[in-house]
């Protein structure tokens, strides 16, 4: 049995907060799930992330893999270290793609940039 954390969308229609669940891949989105570790709600500013820590650790030493919006959250929470991707995909790629585009607008006409 393949075991994946993944988010569940709950909430009404214009206002989700999402679950973070542990449970079977072959399961639909909203479907039974084995345990539940935490919630996220993006529409409070700042976004209000609250994971039993304990729990995603204990899963995760068990081998469950979670997908990569669900890592995000873990390395915020403190429940799992960043790896080295990504960091790679979140830091570094987009300040190559900031001093990229500073380089093109330096040269630009009017100063537009």
């Amino acid at each position: 049995m393949a075991v994946k954390m993944r988010l569940t969308r709950m909430g009404d229609k214009k206002s989700p907060f999402y679950r973070i669940v542990v449970i079977d891949s072959r399961k639909a989105q909203s479907g039974e799930y084995i345990d539940k570790i935490g919630y996220v709600n993006p529409l409070k500013s700042p976004v209000e992330i609250n994971i039993d820590v304990e729990k995603a650790k204990d899963w995760l030493s068990k081998g469950v893999q979670p997908t990569e919006t669900v890592k995000s959250y873990l390395v915020k929470a403190g429940a799992m270290e960043q790896s080295p991707l990504l960091y790679y995909h979140s830091v570094l790629i987009p300040q190559y793609i900031f001093q990229s585009a500073n380089r093109f607008c330096h040269g630009a006409i009017n100063n537009t940039c």
